[in-house]
């Protein structure tokens, strides 16, 4: 196998391995304990409850202003 064949035999398995499909984010029932809490970790304020039945625990405002820090 020459090199130009192994070059393209890996580029060709990082595709894969970056184009994978990823696991979606599941919904969680009330009282899972991955449920999310009733109000804001930060700001304490309600939670909306899609973002809870998805786990989240901030509020959209703080998870934006969480991911503008880093």
């Amino acid at each position: 196998m020459s090199l130009e064949d192994k070059a393209q035999e890996h580029e060709a398995l990082e595709w894969e391995l970056r184009n994978a499909a990823r696991p979606t984010k599941t919904k969680f029932a009330p009282g899972e304990p991955e449920y999310g809490p009733a109000e804001c970790d930060d700001c304490e304020v309600e939670m909306p409850e899609p973002r809870r039945a998805y786990g989240y625990r901030y509020c959209v405002h703080c998870a934006e202003r969480r991911e503008k820090r880093r």
